[in-house]
Protein backbone atom coordinates (compact mmCIF):
# COMPACT_ATOMS: atom_id res chain seq x y z
CA UNK A 1 0.00 0.00 0.00
CA UNK A 2 1.38 3.37 -0.96
CA UNK A 3 2.34 5.59 1.96
CA UNK A 4 0.17 8.66 2.40
CA UNK A 5 2.14 11.75 1.41
CA UNK A 6 0.84 13.67 4.43
CA UNK A 7 2.02 11.04 6.96
CA UNK A 8 5.57 10.80 5.68
CA UNK A 9 8.41 12.04 7.86
CA UNK A 10 9.48 15.45 6.55
CA UNK A 11 12.95 15.69 4.95
CA UNK A 12 15.58 16.16 7.64
CA UNK A 13 19.24 15.58 8.46
CA UNK A 14 19.68 15.83 12.22
CA UNK A 15 23.30 14.66 12.19
CA UNK A 16 24.18 17.41 9.69
CA UNK A 17 22.32 19.97 11.82
CA UNK A 18 24.34 18.93 14.87
CA UNK A 19 27.57 19.16 12.86
CA UNK A 20 26.72 22.71 11.75
CA UNK A 21 25.95 23.89 15.27
CA UNK A 22 29.05 22.21 16.68
CA UNK A 23 31.22 23.81 13.99
CA UNK A 24 29.78 27.23 14.79
CA UNK A 25 30.83 26.92 18.44
CA UNK A 26 34.38 25.64 17.92
CA UNK A 27 35.72 27.76 15.06
CA UNK A 28 35.17 31.37 13.90
CA UNK A 29 35.47 30.12 10.31
CA UNK A 30 32.61 27.68 10.91
CA UNK A 31 30.58 30.47 12.49
CA UNK A 32 31.07 32.84 9.54
CA UNK A 33 30.24 30.12 7.02
CA UNK A 34 27.00 29.14 8.74
CA UNK A 35 25.89 32.72 9.43
CA UNK A 36 26.30 33.64 5.75
CA UNK A 37 24.48 30.56 4.39
CA UNK A 38 21.97 29.37 6.96
CA UNK A 39 18.56 30.40 8.24
CA UNK A 40 16.86 29.15 11.39
CA UNK A 41 13.98 27.77 9.34
CA UNK A 42 16.33 25.33 7.58
CA UNK A 43 16.76 23.40 10.84
CA UNK A 44 14.18 20.69 11.44
CA UNK A 45 14.61 20.24 15.19
CA UNK A 46 13.16 23.10 17.21
CA UNK A 47 16.02 22.96 19.73
CA UNK A 48 18.51 23.41 16.89
CA UNK A 49 16.64 26.50 15.68
CA UNK A 50 16.92 28.05 19.16
CA UNK A 51 20.64 27.26 19.40
CA UNK A 52 21.29 28.73 15.97
CA UNK A 53 19.36 31.90 16.83
CA UNK A 54 21.39 32.24 20.05
CA UNK A 55 24.59 32.04 17.98
CA UNK A 56 23.28 34.72 15.64
CA UNK A 57 22.50 37.06 18.54
CA UNK A 58 25.98 36.64 20.01
CA UNK A 59 27.61 37.17 16.62
CA UNK A 60 25.58 40.34 16.01
CA UNK A 61 26.97 41.70 19.29
CA UNK A 62 30.55 40.77 18.29
CA UNK A 63 30.70 38.43 21.27
CA UNK A 64 32.50 35.06 21.19
CA UNK A 65 30.39 32.05 20.30
CA UNK A 66 31.17 28.94 22.33
CA UNK A 67 29.44 26.51 24.65
CA UNK A 68 29.57 28.87 27.62
CA UNK A 69 28.33 32.01 25.87
CA UNK A 70 25.60 30.14 24.00
CA UNK A 71 24.48 28.53 27.28
CA UNK A 72 24.26 31.96 28.93
CA UNK A 73 22.35 33.42 25.99
CA UNK A 74 19.82 30.57 26.00
CA UNK A 75 19.45 30.78 29.77
CA UNK A 76 18.75 34.51 29.54
CA UNK A 77 15.67 33.78 27.44
CA UNK A 78 14.77 30.65 29.46
CA UNK A 79 15.46 28.27 26.58
CA UNK A 80 18.50 26.42 27.91
CA UNK A 81 16.57 23.49 29.39
CA UNK A 82 14.30 23.35 26.33
CA UNK A 83 17.26 22.64 24.05
CA UNK A 84 18.75 19.95 26.30
CA UNK A 85 20.83 22.02 28.67
CA UNK A 86 24.57 22.60 28.89
CA UNK A 87 25.16 18.86 28.42
CA UNK A 88 23.60 18.86 24.92
CA UNK A 89 25.65 21.89 23.81
CA UNK A 90 28.81 20.10 24.96
CA UNK A 91 27.74 17.01 22.99
CA UNK A 92 27.38 19.11 19.83
CA UNK A 93 30.95 20.36 20.14
CA UNK A 94 32.38 16.94 20.92
CA UNK A 95 30.69 15.34 17.90
CA UNK A 96 32.74 17.30 15.36
CA UNK A 97 36.58 17.45 15.51
CA UNK A 98 36.85 20.54 13.28
CA UNK A 99 34.79 22.94 11.20
CA UNK A 100 36.64 22.10 7.98
CA UNK A 101 33.59 20.42 6.39
CA UNK A 102 30.93 22.76 7.74
CA UNK A 103 30.11 24.07 4.26
CA UNK A 104 29.23 20.53 3.20
CA UNK A 105 26.96 20.03 6.21
CA UNK A 106 25.32 23.42 5.66
CA UNK A 107 24.39 22.43 2.12
CA UNK A 108 22.74 19.24 3.39
CA UNK A 109 20.69 21.11 5.98
CA UNK A 110 19.71 23.79 3.45
CA UNK A 111 18.53 21.19 0.92
CA UNK A 112 16.37 19.40 3.47
CA UNK A 113 14.98 22.70 4.72
CA UNK A 114 14.06 23.87 1.23
CA UNK A 115 12.36 20.55 0.55
CA UNK A 116 10.16 21.06 3.60
CA UNK A 117 9.37 24.63 2.56
CA UNK A 118 8.32 23.51 -0.93
CA UNK A 119 6.26 20.64 0.50
CA UNK A 120 4.42 23.03 2.80
CA UNK A 121 3.65 25.38 -0.10
CA UNK A 122 2.49 22.45 -2.24
CA UNK A 123 0.16 21.18 0.51
CA UNK A 124 -1.34 24.64 0.98
CA UNK A 125 -1.79 24.91 -2.78
CA UNK A 126 -3.53 21.51 -2.89
CA UNK A 127 -5.80 22.41 0.03
CA UNK A 128 -6.88 25.60 -1.72
CA UNK A 129 -7.65 23.70 -4.94
CA UNK A 130 -9.83 21.25 -3.02
CA UNK A 131 -11.32 23.96 -0.82
CA UNK A 132 -13.42 27.03 -1.48
CA UNK A 133 -14.38 27.01 -5.16
CA UNK A 134 -15.24 30.68 -4.99
CA UNK A 135 -11.52 31.50 -5.00
CA UNK A 136 -10.29 32.52 -8.43
CA UNK A 137 -8.02 29.83 -9.86
CA UNK A 138 -5.68 32.45 -11.34
CA UNK A 139 -5.28 34.07 -7.94
CA UNK A 140 -4.54 30.70 -6.33
CA UNK A 141 -1.87 29.87 -8.90
CA UNK A 142 -0.40 33.37 -8.75
CA UNK A 143 -0.09 33.21 -4.95
CA UNK A 144 1.50 29.78 -5.14
CA UNK A 145 4.06 30.88 -7.73
CA UNK A 146 4.83 33.99 -5.65
CA UNK A 147 5.52 31.83 -2.60
CA UNK A 148 7.90 29.63 -4.57
CA UNK A 149 9.71 32.63 -6.04
CA UNK A 150 10.12 34.11 -2.56
CA UNK A 151 12.37 31.22 -1.55
CA UNK A 152 15.89 32.52 -1.03
CA UNK A 153 17.66 32.38 -4.39
CA UNK A 154 21.03 32.80 -2.69
CA UNK A 155 21.15 29.03 -2.20
CA UNK A 156 22.01 28.47 -5.88
CA UNK A 157 18.47 27.35 -6.70
CA UNK A 158 16.96 29.17 -9.64
CA UNK A 159 13.25 28.81 -10.36
CA UNK A 160 11.79 30.30 -13.50
CA UNK A 161 8.11 30.10 -14.33
CA UNK A 162 7.56 30.57 -18.06
CA UNK A 163 4.06 31.19 -19.36
CA UNK A 164 2.84 29.96 -22.72
CA UNK A 165 2.86 33.57 -23.90
CA UNK A 166 6.56 33.88 -23.08
CA UNK A 167 7.29 30.59 -24.83
CA UNK A 168 5.52 31.78 -27.99
CA UNK A 169 7.46 35.04 -27.82
CA UNK A 170 10.77 33.16 -27.58
CA UNK A 171 9.92 31.08 -30.65
CA UNK A 172 8.73 34.17 -32.50
CA UNK A 173 12.02 35.93 -31.75
CA UNK A 174 13.96 32.90 -33.01
CA UNK A 175 11.96 32.70 -36.24
CA UNK A 176 12.14 36.40 -37.00
CA UNK A 177 15.84 36.40 -36.16
CA UNK A 178 16.48 33.65 -38.68
CA UNK A 179 14.46 35.42 -41.33
CA UNK A 180 16.61 38.50 -40.86
CA UNK A 181 19.79 36.40 -40.92
CA UNK A 182 19.30 33.62 -43.47
CA UNK A 183 22.94 32.56 -43.18
CA UNK A 184 22.28 31.43 -39.60
CA UNK A 185 20.41 28.28 -40.64
CA UNK A 186 20.88 25.31 -42.98
CA UNK A 187 18.36 23.38 -45.03
CA UNK A 188 18.49 19.64 -44.36
CA UNK A 189 17.60 18.55 -47.89
CA UNK A 190 14.43 16.54 -47.20
CA UNK A 191 11.57 18.44 -48.88
CA UNK A 192 8.89 17.27 -46.44
CA UNK A 193 11.07 17.94 -43.40
CA UNK A 194 12.14 21.29 -44.82
CA UNK A 195 8.45 22.22 -45.01
CA UNK A 196 8.00 21.21 -41.38
CA UNK A 197 11.18 23.07 -40.42
CA UNK A 198 11.16 26.01 -42.85
CA UNK A 199 14.10 27.67 -41.11
CA UNK A 200 16.33 24.60 -40.98
CA UNK A 201 19.05 23.83 -38.46
CA UNK A 202 20.80 26.53 -36.47
CA UNK A 203 24.37 27.23 -37.52
CA UNK A 204 26.42 26.77 -35.42
CA UNK A 205 24.49 24.47 -33.13
CA UNK A 206 23.69 20.91 -32.12
CA UNK A 207 20.61 19.06 -33.34
CA UNK A 208 19.15 15.81 -32.04
CA UNK A 209 17.62 13.11 -34.23
CA UNK A 210 15.71 10.61 -32.11
CA UNK A 211 13.54 7.59 -32.85
CA UNK A 212 12.97 4.00 -31.77
CA UNK A 213 15.64 1.40 -32.62
CA UNK A 214 15.82 0.15 -36.20
CA UNK A 215 13.85 3.08 -37.58
CA UNK A 216 16.60 4.31 -39.90
CA UNK A 217 18.12 7.09 -37.77
CA UNK A 218 21.67 6.47 -38.96
CA UNK A 219 20.69 6.37 -42.63
CA UNK A 220 18.61 9.53 -42.28
CA UNK A 221 21.41 11.28 -40.39
CA UNK A 222 24.00 10.36 -43.02
CA UNK A 223 21.72 11.61 -45.80
CA UNK A 224 21.24 14.88 -43.93
CA UNK A 225 25.01 15.18 -43.48
CA UNK A 226 25.46 14.52 -47.20
CA UNK A 227 22.99 17.28 -48.03
CA UNK A 228 24.71 19.66 -45.62
CA UNK A 229 28.08 18.90 -47.21
CA UNK A 230 26.66 20.05 -50.52
CA UNK A 231 25.39 23.19 -48.81
CA UNK A 232 28.37 24.28 -46.70
CA UNK A 233 31.07 22.13 -48.34
CA UNK A 234 32.38 20.57 -45.10
CA UNK A 235 31.01 18.34 -42.36
CA UNK A 236 32.03 15.62 -39.93
CA UNK A 237 29.74 12.85 -38.71
CA UNK A 238 30.59 10.50 -35.85
CA UNK A 239 28.48 7.77 -34.30
CA UNK A 240 28.77 4.50 -32.48
CA UNK A 241 27.52 2.70 -35.61
CA UNK A 242 30.62 3.76 -37.55
CA UNK A 243 33.66 1.54 -37.94
CA UNK A 244 37.08 3.05 -37.30
CA UNK A 245 37.96 2.92 -40.97
CA UNK A 246 34.89 4.98 -41.81
CA UNK A 247 36.02 7.83 -39.57
CA UNK A 248 39.62 8.07 -40.77
CA UNK A 249 40.32 10.45 -43.65
CA UNK A 250 40.42 8.70 -46.98
CA UNK A 251 42.97 9.80 -49.59
CA UNK A 252 41.63 11.12 -52.82
CA UNK A 253 41.81 8.54 -55.59
CA UNK A 254 44.06 9.35 -58.50
CA UNK A 255 42.33 9.71 -61.83
CA UNK A 256 42.77 6.71 -64.04
CA UNK A 257 44.92 7.18 -67.12
CA UNK A 258 43.20 6.62 -70.34
CA UNK A 259 44.46 3.60 -72.26
CA UNK A 260 45.95 4.39 -75.60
Amino acid sequence: MRENQFTRIPPQALDAEMAVLGGMMIDPFGLDTAVNKMKAEYFYKEAHKKIFEACLILDSKDEPVDVLTVSNQLESVEDLEAVGGHYYLTELVERIPSAANIDYYCNIVIEKGLRRIFLTSARDFTDKLYGDHELDIHEIVHNYVSEIEDVDSSQAIEIEVVSSVNIRKVHYDIITGRLNNPKEFIKIGYPEMDEMMPFGLIKPGASLLAARPKMGKTTAAMNIVYNIINYIESSLGLGKDFEEAEVKPKPKSKPKKEKK
